[in-house]
């Protein structure tokens, strides 16, 4: 799973607009955008990941993108859930989600039981959405 990859495609407009250049998403969000202009030269998307990739970048939700395709909005997400493995896959590190687990537990000093709890986190359901319990809340009360 490529939770980071993902959550900066369904974010951008926002981390755009702020343009915090000393911000660590800003700056990955910079490399994620590098290597799908990289990807797109080399031909490497399908003509609907590029739909898909162009829209996200307007802001557009993965429903209206699936209105547009004339797509189910499950198969939609499914290729974009698809395409970002594989554009985690070719970042490596942090961008993946192992790698990612891996720097924050080194960066924030985290506990096995705050990793494990960061993991669920992102796995599930709301994974995308502020919840009135964030995770950063759920991480403090695992200590």
């Amino acid at each position: 799973m490529s939770w980071i990859v993902q959550t900066l495609l369904l974010s951008r407009v926002n981390i755009r607009s702020e343009a915090d250049i000393n911000s660590d998403t800003f700056n990955d969000l910079i490399v994620l955008e590098s290597k799908l202009d990289e990807m797109s030269d080399e031909c490497l998307f399908t003509k609907d990941e590029e739909v898909i990739i162009d829209l996200l970048k307007e802001g557009m939700r993965i429903s209206d993108i699936a209105n547009i395709m004339g797509k189910h909005r499950n198969t939609v997400f499914e290729m974009f859930v698809e395409l970002c493995e594989r554009i985690a896959y070719l970042l490596g590190g942090e961008f993946t989600n192992d790698g990612y687990f891996e720097m924050m537990q080194d960066k924030y000093n985290l506990t096995n039981n705050q990793v494990a709890t960061m993991k669920e986190y992102i796995s599930g359901t709301f994974k995308h959405k502020v919840l009135k319990n964030p995770l950063q809340k759920r991480l403090n009360n695992n200590e």
